[in-house]
């Protein structure tokens, strides 16, 4: 994305640009079923990771 203004520009824009989705592996099996194994994160850039849980344990 561009922004162009005209004159003074401050630089007060903050944006979110939602989570980041990744694909870890995309099967097709014999009976025609996409298994499909994905993971997403939203970590903003003012935040600060405090602590990590995977199905509730803390890493």
């Amino acid at each position: 994305m561009y922004i162009i203004v005209r004159g003074e520009y401050e630089d007060k824009l903050t944006m979110d640009l939602g989570p980041r989705g990744y694909l870890d592996s995309c099967i097709l099996k014999e009976n025609y079923q996409l298994r499909l194994q994905v993971w997403a994160a939203n970590i903003p850039p003012e935040n600060i990771v405090e602590e990590l849980r995977i199905n509730g344990k803390l890493k």
